[in-house]
């Protein structure tokens, strides 16, 4: 009975000891997986090109932030083609902004995010501001223009074979392909539009052997969606 309050004793002071050390222990914070939004800093709005007609289009430019808030690069995101003059406005204004970096637990890093112009009338661009979306660290994801601003340059070609049973039929036309060109020139994916369904698995299996020259925007390679017509004459 003696070792009794002796025993309660111990047993308040390692409590307490257990306690103490748990409230002075510091609280890990899970690592961040995506940077934060880079933000522009006092953005220079495009000018509204006096080639272009009022309203003018929405032009939407992949953005490519280092982690000292300068822009690698900028490169447009599905301009429709016979726009290019409000394209090369925004590409101009964007690339000499800067930016508050993207953050990455405590760290800037380099981040991409996609910035917005409505070109409404002249003296009138909007800058939208909700564009933007956030990205990993990491190199920007290719992306499909569409269509190119230029024709692609085909360096290699691989005529189609007349369909035998076509060419028995009396068989001939045009055959429309929507093709998608990788970074690399190569084909990456081809799927009819229109033509004979005796003329189209030849003109698919031609076209699927084509190789191009490695299409550019602003120096870096992008892949392209454009449309390919096949001719089949006797």
């Amino acid at each position: 009975m003696r070792l009794r309050p002796l025993a309660l004793a111990l047993i308040a002071l390692a409590l307490s000891v257990s306690g103490s050390s748990q409230i002075g222990a510091p609280r890990h914070k899970s690592p961040e997986k995506i940077p934060s939004q880079p933000v522009p800093i006092d953005p220079l709005m495009p000018v509204f090109p006096v080639q272009g007609h009022s309203p003018g289009p929405q032009v939407n430019l992949q953005v490519e932030v280092g982690e000292d808030g300068s822009v690698r690069r900028a490169v447009p995101v599905g301009i429709a083609q016979g726009q290019t003059y409000f394209m090369d406005s925004a590409v101009d204004a964007v690339r000499k902004w800067r930016f508050k970096p993207g953050m990455l637990n405590g760290k800037p890093v380099a981040a991409t995010t996609i910035v917005g112009f409505e070109f409404r009338a002249p003296g009138d661009v909007l800058y939208l501001r909700n564009v933007g979306i956030q990205e990993r660290s990491l190199p920007p994801r290719p992306f499909v223009l569409r269509p190119p601003l230029t024709e692609p340059v085909l360096e290699r070609k691989v005529a189609p074979i007349y369909p035998p049973l076509a060419k028995k039929a009396r068989v001939q036309g045009a055959v429309v392909l929507m093709v998608v060109i990788g970074t690399d020139g190569k084909v990456r994916s081809a799927k009819v539009i229109s033509g004979h369904p005796l003329l189209t698995g030849a003109a698919l299996d031609a076209v699927r052997q084509w190789e191009y020259k490695p299409y550019l925007v602003n120096g870096n390679p992008v892949q392209i969606e454009t449309q390919v017509t096949i001719k089949f004459e006797q």
